[in-house]
């Protein structure tokens, strides 16, 4: 997601984090893209639900990228299923942090 929310941008930067917090492993992966509007920030771990290709902006470079809107679904999914979380920090225009972060035990 951050390869394709990159798209467009003169310099593409992608930073991914790993570390330790407390009793819990993270893996943070920061992007300077598009960002995400607050609007569509409830919606984004729901099955099916893309802003990418028809979804997309016209014109825009997302609207050449195809997806069916299960990525973020999925990995919210395994990660609760390991009593874990994904967050996401996003600002539209300016990029998106997400964050996902699973306990030690």
């Amino acid at each position: 997601n951050a390869a394709h929310a990159t798209l467009g941008k003169e310099t593409r930067i992608v930073r991914i984090e790993t570390g330790r917090q407390d009793e819990n492993i993270f893996v943070r992966v920061t992007d300077n893209g598009c960002g995400i509007s607050k609007e569509y920030l409830p919606k984004i771990f729901d099955p099916f639900f893309t802003t990418k290709g028809a979804q997309a902006a016209p014109g825009s470079a997302q609207a050449a990228v195809s997806g069916v809107g299960l990525g973020l679904s999925l990995s919210q999914t395994v990660a609760q299923a390991h009593r874990g979380a994904i967050t996401v920090r996003s600002t539209p225009g300016q990029g998106s942090t997400f964050t996902f972060t699973l306990p030690m035990s």
